[in-house]
């Protein structure tokens, strides 16, 4: 039962948070927590099987966590997604960030042997300037490419999206360090996952990846998990769980 110091403490530009908002709240940030670091660990294990190349299910394994790593990076997105829209900007922001993870979902689905190994190819563009005398070319897919474009593209979007967040929270006036550190640790490693799976595609689709280019995917993996830790520290330890009585204008500096 809450009584009624706890319901003035919860309330805030005349918003008062009901028994029903405060759990919905709570369940909101758990969620939120777990989605991070289920996306940050499963990284992490992800990337550590590349390290046993003759382990017969090694590659499997590593590409299975990628995928449940992506779904959590997208529940993330989404949750933010739909919490946060006051700010057509901020969910401008949010969305990036949501495009990234569906396509590592997407990548994720590709690098499954199963799929990674089908000769089927899908034609994006078509080309024929033959009864011109010109040339005639396919720009197509295959599920191979599929997985490095989109871990390549994803990585871009995420990127982006979160070098955008870090300039919000730089450009405030408080500047809020913990809410920095979740979102450089993802920003910084998108970008890993980004130079790495360039060089990992160029080297190669069908070798494995040798160690340096699994070293730059662990540290990603590392940095993804550390932006995790922040959010939950930020749920569990920073902040009492009063998120839905602050005002809109306060959503740039939550995220």
């Amino acid at each position: 039962m809450i009584n009624k110091s706890l319901e003035s403490s919860l309330s805030t530009e005349s918003v008062t948070i009901t028994p029903v908002q405060i759990k919905t709240t709570f369940l909101w940030k758990f969620l939120h927590a777990i989605f991070f670091l289920t996306g940050g660990i499963t990284f992490m294990f992800g990337s550590a099987c590349y390290y046993f190349p003759d382990w017969p299910e090694s590659f499997l394994i590593g590409r299975v966590l990628y995928m449940i790593g992506s779904c959590g990076f997208l529940g993330v997105d989404v949750m933010e997604l739909f919490t946060f829209t006051s700010d057509r900007i901020l969910s401008l922001n949010i969305f990036m960030s949501a495009t990234g993870s569906f396509l590592y979902v997407v990548g994720s689905i590709g690098y499954i042997p199963a799929v990674y190994e089908s000769t089927t190819t899908w034609n994006i563009i078509t080309f024929n300037l033959t009864t011109v005398g010109g040339p005639a070319f396919n720009i197509g897919l295959t599920p191979a490419t599929t997985g490095a474009y989109g871990f390549i593209a994803g990585s871009f979007f995420i990127g982006c999206s979160q070098m955008w967040k870090v300039w919000r929270i730089l450009s405030t006036t408080t500047k809020d360090m913990i809410a920095l550190g979740v979102e450089l640790g993802p920003c910084l490693g998108a970008w890993c996952f980004f130079v790495g799976t360039i060089m990992y595609y160029n080297v190669s689709l069908l070798e494995a990846p040798s160690a340096y280019i699994v070293n730059i995917w662990e540290a990603g993996s590392v940095l993804f998990t550390i932006g995790a830790l922040f959010v939950t520290y930020r749920h569990c330890v920073q902040t009492a769980p009063v998120r839905q009585a602050l005002p809109a204008s306060a959503d740039k500096e939550m995220i």
